[in-house]
């Protein structure tokens, strides 16, 4: 898993704070299903979902109020100028197969900024929640 790039972020963070993907997507200058797509991934890769939509409503799941407090930070650092780091290099990946799932394990030690280390942990505690979420 890596973490997401900053555009994701933004994406992740429209849709939360407008909980419409269509204004969401206006917000960040991308079509909604460009905007969907982001969105997709990040849930694929968390294996979690970020959100809970239907056609006419859409609401943050546990998972996303987890992750969007260090979105927030992150894409902070980044208005404001500040290193971010390579976000899709950083983390390196230790997987550990068992019977049912995979587990992984991250080096946050390489990233430059506290707010890579906190997006970072963030990210890895909604996909560990997720992988337990799953086993039960």
């Amino acid at each position: 898993m890596f973490l997401p790039d900053p555009l994701s972020l933004r994406c992740f963070l429209a849709v939360a704070e407008r909980l419409s993907f269509r204004a969401a997507a206006r917000a960040v200058g991308l079509s909604p299903p460009a905007l969907s797509e982001r969105i997709r991934r990040l849930e694929d890769d968390l294996g979690s979902a970020l959100f809970t939509r239907d056609s006419r409503t859409v609401a943050v799941t546990d998972a996303g109020l987890r992750l969007l407090p260090q979105a927030r930070r992150a894409v902070a650092a980044l208005a404001a100028g500040r290193e971010f780091g390579p976000l899709k290099t950083t983390f390196k990946r230790v997987a550990n197969i068992t019977k049912d799932h995979a587990s992984e394990a991250f080096d946050a030690s390489a990233l430059p900024t506290d707010a890579d280390q906190a997006l970072a942990s963030a990210y890895a505690a909604v996909a560990a929640q997720a992988a337990a979420d799953a086993r039960a």
